[in-house]
């Protein structure tokens, strides 16, 4: 039977240092801490997170959130997306139908100028389908889906609390047609049992006819520890004969849980090789967070997105992930330097990516990064 343990906090808002470049997010806060979806591969589970050990039984609900948040999103200066939900807990969980806490934080985050990424498994997101309308109406929003497969048996097993794929692919449809931006965050591919091409090929398929804006993919990641153990006891109840070949990609002494590096070559080149078929953007297009947040971390995310789409290509260029962070660090104004012609003064910067940036700054678009995506 799972356990609701109510709270109270002090601080919900998580601001990073700078904006992810993953999800286009400066701020999130978690709603619930541990998250009864009980998906076997998540991450939260880690040690690290200091989450309920019996994570997707024991729950932890922060009851007084929106009263924080009250207090803490007007102090925003800063323009930035606010992602609705975290790594420890789906927003939209179980506990959720009871506490509705996302509606509530939702209602009160409509009356200001942000726009809003929320990420999920569950279904119930439909419920609030009146609230996000009017946000987005406001300040258009994203709302996208995570998958590890669009195999539903496979999905039964890996990720049994969350919505089933035919549902999360309907939202999706959903929520497109009625003019919100949607993505898919493709994460984790499950080694040996969801990762060979013709598996890519059915789930673009899908996600291509759901009219998606982009689908971003990752392969899974292993800690050590509980997330480790939990993972491989359902390996042993459903898939036994693989245990030997996860204990060979796996090591023990990776502290972030990454297999080794061959595995990972194998699936990305696959993966994106099947993904020129489809022509769905590999990251978050720029018209999503155009204008949304600052112009320094909107350049930035463009020389990101241009060094992980040509990595995508074996093009491994770091010049690009370079100029980035050193825009990200920038303390002067970045608009100010593209007027004074002294984009070359920050260290990395070139010809090339100076250009890159003028344009962007000046004509708030990129072609070379457009032609890319």
């Amino acid at each position: 039977m799972p356990e609701y343990i109510e709270k109270n906090i002090k601080q919900a808002l998580i601001k990073g240092k700078y904006t992810d470049s993953f999800f286009i997010s400066k701020y999130r806060f978690n709603i619930y801490r541990g998250c009864q979806n009980s998906c076997a591969y998540c991450d939260g589970r880690a040690e690290g997170y200091y989450t309920p050990k019996d994570f997707g039984n024991q729950i932890e609900v922060k009851i007084n959130i929106i009263d924080v948040l009250k207090k803490e999103i007007p102090k925003i200066k800063e323009k930035g997306i606010i992602f609705v939900g975290g790594g420890v807990g789906d927003s939209y969980q179980k506990p959720e139908e009871k506490y509705q806490l996302a509606r509530q934080v939702l209602q009160f985050l409509k009356d200001y100028n942000f726009p809003i990424h929320i990420l999920t498994k569950s279904a119930l997101v439909e419920r609030d389908f009146d609230i996000l309308q009017q946000i987005n109406d406001k300040n258009k929003s994203t709302i996208s889906f995570s998958f590890c497969s669009n195999n539903q048996k496979i999905v039964d097993i890996f990720e049994p609390n969350c919505a089933s794929v035919k549902e999360r692919f309907y939202l999706l449809e959903k929520f497109k047609k009625n003019n919100f931006y949607t993505g898919i965050m493709y994460m984790p591919v499950i080694p040996f049992i969801c990762d060979k091409k013709e598996d890519f090929n059915s789930f673009l398929k899908d996600a291509k006819n759901s009219g998606v804006d982009f689908v971003i993919f990752s392969g899974m990641t292993l800690k050590t520890g509980i997330q480790k153990d939990y993972f491989l006891n359902v390996i042993k109840n459903n898939y036994p004969n693989l245990l030997d070949d996860y204990d060979k990609i796996y090591p023990s002494d990776n502290k972030y849980g990454a297999a080794n590096s061959k595995y990972y070559t194998k699936i990305y080149t696959d993966y994106y090789e099947v993904l020129k078929e489809y022509k769905i953007p590999s990251v978050i297009p720029h018209y999503i967070y155009k204008d949304k947040i600052e112009m320094k971390d909107e350049v930035a995310m463009i020389l990101f997105h241009i060094y992980q789409l040509l990595k995508s290509r074996g093009e491994d260029k770091k010049v690009y992930e370079f100029a980035a962070w050193n825009i990200l660090k920038l303390e002067e104004d970045i608009i100010t330097l593209t007027k004074e012609n002294k984009l070359q003064t920050i260290k990395g910067i070139g010809t090339v990516i100076s250009g890159i940036i003028k344009e962007i700054v000046e004509k708030r678009r990129c072609n070379y990064y457009e032609k890319l995506l």
